[in-house]
């Protein structure tokens, strides 16, 4: 259960590290047994394709690539005040929301930029850190519509459709690389990818956007890529 191991993720003790070990190593055991046994297998980035293929020794023919996909209402425009970055999570340690306060913490005296984390609560001393708590999906789609970055320093996904959603909706993905978004590289958008979760890196993302002249191409882009 990776939200059971997620809570030790970030401890430095040693039984910690000893007991994320031995679930993770008995969690790749029964995974293997299960795909070699498996008559074809979807998975949903070509990157986890070629993973399959390198540490397991599995036949390129027997995996398929099925992207996320679903239809949702359009929109006409965005109409805020400020610029709306959006953490959606219902894990807040696989997701590293201590990226989010740390990144939040540059942008604490600029008004014109705020964090809202949505899903699962939420308490920030930070004052540009708003916890919106559940949302329906319908109302989710409306906040998304009137939001501007989808950011997401996960360090495991599987190709999120939160992402996809929001970019959807026009929002602009900076993301880390382990959620595996192929569709993003050899785009705009692959400098907005993180190679190692940088907290610096994700900042310069951010401003690239603030301080983009065109960024109704780049949100634009976003849903043409969707």
């Amino acid at each position: 259960d990776f939200k059971y191991l997620a809570k030790f993720f970030h401890f430095e003790n040693l039984i910690s590290k000893i007991l994320y070990y031995l679930a993770s190593r008995y969690w790749y055991i029964t995974q293997s047994f299960c795909i070699k046994k498996s008559d074809f297998i979807v998975t949903l980035s070509n990157e986890l394709k070629i993973r399959l293929i390198n540490k397991l020794k599995l036949s390129e023919n027997l995996i398929y690539i099925i992207y996320n996909w679903y239809d949702v209402k359009n929109i006409d425009m965005k109409k805020h005040e400020w610029i709306k970055i959006l953490f959606i999570s219902n894990d807040h340690a696989r997701k590293w929301i201590n990226i989010l306060e740390e990144v939040a913490d540059y942008y604490v005296d600029n008004d014109n930029v705020r964090f809202y984390v949505i899903w699962k609560s939420y308490d920030s001393l930070h004052k540009n850190i708003i916890s919106k708590w559940k949302m329906n999906r319908n109302d989710l789609y409306d906040f998304m519509a009137e939001s501007d970055i989808i950011f997401l320093p996960s360090y495991c996904e599987w190709q999120p459709l939160v992402i996809l959603e929001a970019m959807w909706f026009w929002c602009i993905p900076i993301i880390s690389k382990e959620c595996h978004m192929d569709m993003l590289y050899w785009t705009i958008f692959e400098k907005y990818i993180s190679e190692n979760n940088s907290v610096k890196g994700y900042i310069i993302a951010i401003n690239d956007v603030l301080n983009n002249k065109n960024v109704c191409h780049l949100s634009e882009t976003a849903k043409e890529i969707v």
